[in-house]
């Protein structure tokens, strides 16, 4: 199925009370607010309802139409699958959904790369390392 890539997928807390809250991850529990570029409109689904399989997660979002993806958390595995699949990646600088889509349409958000992620991840490594040793 081929559909112009006009949309971006936003991780949300909820669909319901917490849907213009941003979550730090994207998985198979996630609930995500897509926002249409073109008609300005949001829709928030419940991803499980969807897809039965993670993998499955990005051939969604490809067959939906989206063209980025905008999260908080550090998410390599996802961030991998997304970029070969040609669905860019966004750092939210925000937990707040209508500033984070503002901040897209303005375009104040940084690309995630991987450089990103892997010193996230060594200084993550490295600070555990110190509590651990400290907490002996």
């Amino acid at each position: 199925m081929y559909c112009n890539m006009t949309k971006i997928v936003i991780p949300v807390l909820d669909k319901e009370a917490r849907k213009f809250v941003v979550a730090e991850s994207l998985g198979m529990e996630s609930h995500v607010c897509i926002y249409d570029l073109v008609t300005r409109q949001i829709q928030w689904i419940d991803v499980a309802e969807y897809v039965a399989d993670s993998r499955d997660l990005v051939q969604m979002f490809k067959d939906l139409g989206v063209k980025a993806v905008v999260f908080n958390g550090q998410q390599s595995a996802l961030l991998q699958n997304l970029k070969q699949r040609g669905i860019a990646a966004y750092k939210s600088k925000t937990d707040d959904l209508i500033e984070t889509i503002k901040q897209y349409n303005q375009n104040k958000l940084v690309i995630w790369d991987m450089e990103d992620l892997s010193l996230s991840s060594r200084y993550a490594n490295r600070m555990h390392r110190y509590r651990y040793s400290v907490a002996i």
